[in-house]
């Protein structure tokens, strides 16, 4: 947790899930057990811009376009630029989504070991009443968890899999 005169920032590198009620490691708990306090303390009634941020290092297996496109859904040209002559690509979308903004970005880059795609997901809302923070950044998630979704396939699933057997 990051406090400063004109923010409040907490970050997680530890937490696998939002809101998955199978989990006991809910980053939307450490929100709300954050929130509540601050605005106690403060008695700020609106805030400025409500964020939530995900990126997410997704790997995959060879450095062609045919790996490439089983693994994703991607925004770049691979028909224009193949993976195998690339040295790195860039895609940035920021759109609105009614009330909410978010900021979609893809990275490739050819020099890091594992081969993998840079997924940075960035929502925000502007001028949010205190109280509807949590609920705001519930939207948010909904709202980023369809892109990322629509951006990955089955065999990220199954590393993500893999990678949660592993781990327990």
């Amino acid at each position: 947790m990051n406090i400063s005169s004109n923010s409040l920032s907490i970050t997680s590198t530890s937490h696998k899930t939002y809101n998955n009620q199978q989990s006991d490691n809910r980053f939307r708990d450490i929100i709300a057990h954050v929130l509540k306090p601050f605005f106690d303390l403060t008695n700020l009634p609106t805030v400025n811009r409500v964020g939530l941020r995900y990126i997410d290092e997704c790997p995959f297996k060879d450095k062609t376009t045919t790996s490439f496109l089983s693994h994703f859904n991607s925004c770049f040209s691979t028909t224009r630029f193949s993976i195998e002559d690339s040295l790195e690509h860039r895609y940035v979308a920021f759109v609105k989504r009614g009330e909410y903004f978010i900021r979609y970005v893809e990275t490739y880059n050819a020099k890091v070991n594992p081969i993998s795609l840079t997924l940075d997901f960035d929502g925000s809302a502007n001028n949010v009443p205190s109280a509807a923070c949590l609920d705001t950044t519930d939207q948010l998630h909904i709202l980023i968890a369809e892109e990322y979704k629509a951006t990955i396939k089955e065999p990220v699933y199954e590393y993500m899999r893999e990678g949660a057997k592993d781990a327990s």
